[in-house]
């Protein structure tokens, strides 16, 4: 490399790694530390951590249930996952603060993006991660499109893989 300022150029123009696929970026949700704000942040879209973290905020052990049948949600806390939870807790309360997060949205600094990927390795619900109960139906709802796409019966599973990431057999 020649010109290490043109890599540096690019490098600035790439998204930060979030801890899952799911969480998306969000530049214009500032990251500051010690009032210093050098980029964006990735906002939780795990739904079981986000409906145990409501649950836990609201003191309800089932959010989002009205079935009392019904799986809860769980997240377990060790000195492992209380970094993850911490970097959610603190980067959410600093967006709040910044009017640039709504009720029930979660965000971090995805350069912790490592210990929010441990804390979600620790929680649980009824349905994948990714996906949301519905207490009408009572069933899951698929919401990533590549696993919606592989277990269609129109789609062959090489057109959904193909391209990386996503699902593994």
């Amino acid at each position: 490399v020649k010109d290490k300022r043109e890599v540096a150029m690019f490098y600035s123009t790439c998204n930060p790694t979030c801890a899952s696929l799911a969480d998306e970026y969000h530049a214009d949700v500032p990251s500051c530390d010690q009032g210093v704000c050098d980029g964006g942040m990735c906002k939780v879209r795990d739904a079981n951590a986000v409906a145990w973290i409501e649950g836990k905020k609201t003191g309800s052990s089932f959010p989002g249930y009205s079935s009392a049948g019904a799986e809860g949600y769980s997240c377990r806390e060790s000195p492992r996952t209380r970094p993850g939870l911490d970097a959610i807790t603190s980067a959410t309360a600093s967006a709040v603060a910044k009017g640039k997060a709504a009720e029930g949205e979660y965000y971090y600094d995805p350069e912790r993006s490592y210990q929010v990927r441990a804390f979600f390795a620790e929680c649980a619900g009824p349905c994948a991660c990714n996906d949301f109960f519905d207490v009408a139906s009572g069933r899951c709802s698929l919401e990533e499109p590549r696993v919606r796409a592989l277990l269609s019966r129109d789609a062959p599973p090489e057109s959904v893989l193909a391209g990386g990431g996503g699902c593994a057999r």
